[in-house]
């Protein structure tokens, strides 16, 4: 990342001091199938002056270690979708994907960027996944698992939302459930793109990011 100056470690411009060990894993790669390629996303903690926050860089390297092609991925803010610096980027059948992460105050979102090869965040499709939102008097959470065969994705989504409600005899919160949908979406990629034929229920699924 250094020698292609994709990354700043220069102290007082980065975050790259929150890795504090020599092992700390900053990204995951996969080969690239009938190819000596790999495609890599690791993590970036530097440039404080020109993002707000973390940044993922997914790149294509060749079995000699030289970069071929790289982009640059930012979340809404932070990355609040991933449990560490690399589990929100994996494979799926001959695709790789990366969670996107909406952020807000009670809310974090992911949306799945799912592609073949290295292309610009702006050009690829957002696959709605996962939400998690509660304010001081609701909530809404939103679950989805996976089903990827060749050229077409089913993502079967649970939504919850309901009510929070003060526990009087300690601390904590309680939390009603009040409404319960069950739905999937059929995605199909043609033509280097994703896309849904069922609009309206995608419509209403991105409504709520």
């Amino acid at each position: 990342m250094l020698s292609n100056s994709l990354t700043d470690t220069t102290y007082g411009s980065s975050w790259w001091g929150v890795c504090k060990k020599q092992t700390d894993t900053i990204g995951k790669y996969y080969k690239i199938e009938n190819s000596d390629n790999y495609i890599m996303c690791l993590i970036d903690l530097g440039s404080i002056e020109k993002y707000d926050f973390e940044t993922h860089i997914i790149i294509e390297i060749d079995a000699k270690g030289e970069l071929l092609k790289s982009e640059r991925f930012l979340h809404w803010h932070s990355s609040c979708c991933w449990d560490n610096h690399y589990d929100g980027f994996s494979k799926y059948g001959d695709f790789f994907g990366i969670e996107i992460c909406g952020t807000g105050s009670g809310f974090c979102s992911s949306r799945l960027c799912l592609f073949k090869e290295v292309m610009p965040q702006n050009s690829v499709f957002y696959i709605p996944l996962r939400i998690w939102f509660s304010s001081e008097y609701s909530f809404l959470h939103l679950y989805s698992s996976i089903e990827i065969k060749e050229n077409e994705l089913i993502i079967h989504y649970t939504k919850e939302a309901g009510e929070v409600q003060e526990n009087e005899t300690d601390d904590f919160f309680n939390i009603k459930i009040d409404y319960t949908d069950e739905f999937s979406i059929k995605y199909f990629y043609e033509n280097g793109k994703w896309d849904t034929k069922d609009k309206s229920k995608l419509k209403e699924l991105e409504d709520s990011f």
